[in-house]
């Protein structure tokens, strides 16, 4: 029964024509993030120092804001039936995801701190208004009259985008090396073929396809992508799909399955390093290892607290030129950021969240229980994209990028919107 009451609520018993459509105010919303993620893709090859590229990169921002607050407008002016749920665009997304909201309360006040009174040239402003996106997404969840059809639309946008960085990965591939930091918006998208109900071939076929791209991409870190999203779509999708009853066949499975991942990775690294020393991406480590020990060092400055995020985003790099930004560079690890800005306090709100999403949304969607549920393919997709995106910030500042920040944010709300609908 409980399987089946989210599919009654978007798809009524009634003629197909009766099905809720989506509103003009989904349309706006999806229209903001048809913009951000072409600047992601950056076809255009627009400098990111350009002014006007800096303030469209806010559009999306911008829009999906203004989406939300008309969408609360007319939600309250629209009679409903005493049967119909009642959203709580506000309360239910803040209820799971608190701590994440008070960390951008704190990231983004400490950062107009730094602007206005310190003169900072680079701040943190974007963990603070960015970190708005999640609630953003989830609220437009709660919203939606046809939730599906918005996550449906969402991934026609982001689907053909995976596509086309795929195709350059491809052409490009050890020419020179192209969306490394995109990467989690492509590798993921293998959860949303596998998990599918349609054809072995989409399954199977589009799986491999976007989890190969992780090796054409010539990067450590989209190397661990592949593996960590091969390594959830054999756990979290292929085995609860068996439905071994058989606990001796289940282990086994298990056993099998690592012992395959396993030995494809050594298989990768064995290509590798027969290929010579030349051709393993090192990461520019000498340039790692500097930005790091230096946001390290802040971190054990103050490592309670931080700075409270008054300090530059953005420091010049001493060591040698680099030939991109007039050597005045972050420090390519958003884990460190945060813990060498926001303190053990920040880091603890940041995971907090992330564990009380994660928490909520394996209960209702994510379980094996639910893997034949109509939402579950984008469940496992929007899951596999927030921690495709967590282990490339890991090694990348990608949370300091507007237009990435707003697809990361948006993909862990649209998350936790959706599992907040499967509560009803």
């Amino acid at each position: 029964m409980q399987q089946h009451a989210y599919a009654s609520r978007t798809r009524p018993a009634a003629h197909p024509s009766s099905r809720p459509g989506l509103l003009w105010t989904d349309y706006w919303y999806l229209a903001g993030l048809v913009l951000t993620t072409f600047l992601t893709l950056n076809p255009m090859g627009w400098e990111l120092a350009d002014p006007n590229y800096n303030n469209l990169r806010h559009m999306a921002l911008a829009i999906s804001a203004s989406a939300v607050a008309l969408a609360i407008l007319l939600g309250d002016a629209m009679p409903r039936a005493r049967s119909e749920r009642r959203p709580r665009p506000v309360s239910g997304p803040l209820s799971v995801a608190w701590p994440l909201a008070l960390f951008a309360v704190i990231a983004g006040l400490g950062s107009a701190y730094a602007r206005m009174v310190l003169g900072a040239d680079s701040t943190f402003l974007v963990y603070g208004l960015y970190g708005g996106m999640l609630f953003l997404a989830a609220a437009m969840m709660e919203l939606s009259r046809a939730p599906l059809a918005l996550l449906r639309v969402y991934f026609w946008i982001v689907v053909p985008a995976a596509l086309f960085m795929s195709a350059l990965l491809v052409a490009f591939s050890g020419v020179r090396q192209v969306y490394h930091e995109e990467i989690f918006l492509v590798v993921p998208m293998a959860a949303l073929c596998f998990a599918s109900h349609r054809s072995w071939l989409l399954r199977w076929g589009g799986a491999a396809l976007f989890l190969s791209m992780g090796w054409f991409s010539h990067k450590l870190t989209s190397y661990l992508v592949s593996a960590v999203a091969a390594s959830y779509l054999a756990f979290f999708i292929w085995l609860p799909r068996l439905r071994l009853r058989d606990s001796l066949a289940l282990v086994t499975a298990g056993y099998w399955g690592a012992l395959g991942l396993l030995g494809a990775i050594g298989g990768a690294v064995f290509i590798a390093l027969s290929r010579g020393a030349d051709s393993i991406p090192t990461g520019n480590l000498d340039f790692r290892y500097h930005t790091y020990s230096a946001a390290w060092e802040r971190f054990l400055d103050s490592p309670v607290w931080g700075n409270w995020f008054i300090h530059e985003a953005a420091e010049r790099f001493t060591l040698f030129e680099v030939g991109i930004g007039n050597n005045v560079l972050p420090t390519h690890s958003d884990l460190l950021d945060v813990l060498a800005n926001g303190g053990l306090i920040g880091f603890a709100l940041v995971a907090g969240g992330l564990i009380a999403i994660a928490v909520h949304a394996w209960r209702r969607l994510l379980r094996p229980a639910a893997i034949d549920r109509p939402d579950a393919p984008y469940a496992h997709a929007l899951a596999l994209l927030s921690i495709g995106a967590l282990v490339v910030a890991i090694f990348n500042p990608i949370m300091l990028q507007p237009q990435m920040a707003a697809l990361v944010w948006t993909n862990l709300g649209l998350l936790l919107g959706l599992s907040l609908r499967a509560d009803d």
